[in-house]
């Protein structure tokens, strides 16, 4: 049972040995539909500068037709964290412990955003939920001419930095969980959004995932922006899926705890 929580390493691992044996697989496992809607919001965005335009034009064939597994996964992971933590909120709230249950009515609204964002609000599955002049307004500014806010200039600034503060908190919080007493991990570290020292794997993923970024900029000497790193999809897959390990160890002891007789 334990293997499920190496699975990170397993996938970041597999995604290296794609990327280098076989490149072709690699793209059609981590390619994007309609990527970037069409190829006149490329050309109209007003945020990118000659390097990226070129890059995303001469690459924008890649993501034109298919869907690939690894961005689907991710899809149906954010939508399984939506729904496994309102689960803990529900039982959260049948045994009077409403900060939990207010700490996971957040989570799954959150991960319900972030689904809609990873699916372009719709545009990913062929949907146009907004008019087209919004549409249009949002795919000007967005860094990759798409309509999602996550990659809008402001938000991308501080991506890097957060991925890096989410591997550092989930690692070091998972240390300071395993030098507690049992009862302790099992009953107050989960109101604090502290994650078992099992989710060691994909923290460290994602915190290597951030370094290899910064060796390959000091090696190479040039910048690798976080929408063209090739192994950004399988680092954001083990991400979103350490988040639901998370949120089924949650779940599962969360469900062992006694009902109140005074729970709504």
């Amino acid at each position: 049972m334990r293997f499920i929580f190496l699975l990170p390493i397993v996938i970041y691992a597999a995604a290296h040995i794609l990327l280098i044996a076989t490149p072709d697989l690699f793209w059609w496992m981590t390619r994007k539909a309609h990527w970037f809607g069409s190829q006149q919001f490329v050309e109209d965005a007003e945020v990118l500068n000659a390097r990226d335009r070129a890059h995303f034009e001469k690459n924008i064939h890649r993501y034109a037709e298919h869907l690939g597994p690894n961005h689907i996964a991710k899809i149906a992971v954010e939508a399984v964290i939506a729904v496994t933590a309102f689960q803990v909120f529900r039982l959260a709230r049948r045994r009077a412990r409403p900060g939990l249950a207010t700490l996971y009515f957040v989570v799954s609204a959150g991960a319900l955003v972030v689904a809609a964002e990873e699916a372009r609000w719709g545009e990913t599955f062929g949907l146009e939920l907004f008019p087209q002049h919004l549409t249009h307004q949002v795919k000007s500014a967005n860094l990759q001419a798409e309509m999602t806010l996550h990659n809008m200039p402001s938000a991308q600034r501080l991506t890097g930095n957060a991925k890096v503060a989410l591997a550092l908190y989930g690692l070091i919080g998972g240390i300071l969980v395993a030098r507690l007493r049992r009862e302790w991990l099992l009953d107050r570290a989960f109101y604090f959004f502290i994650p078992h020292p099992l989710l060691a794997p994909g923290f460290a993923v994602v915190l290597l995932y951030s370094l290899e970024r910064g060796l390959y900029k000091w090696i190479v000497g040039r910048r690798v922006t976080t929408l063209w790193s090739a192994l950004q999809e399988p680092s954001e897959l083990v991400a979103v899926l350490t988040l639901l390990l998370f949120c089924w160890l949650v779940l599962r002891t969360v469900n062992r705890w006694p009902q109140s007789p005074h729970a709504t």
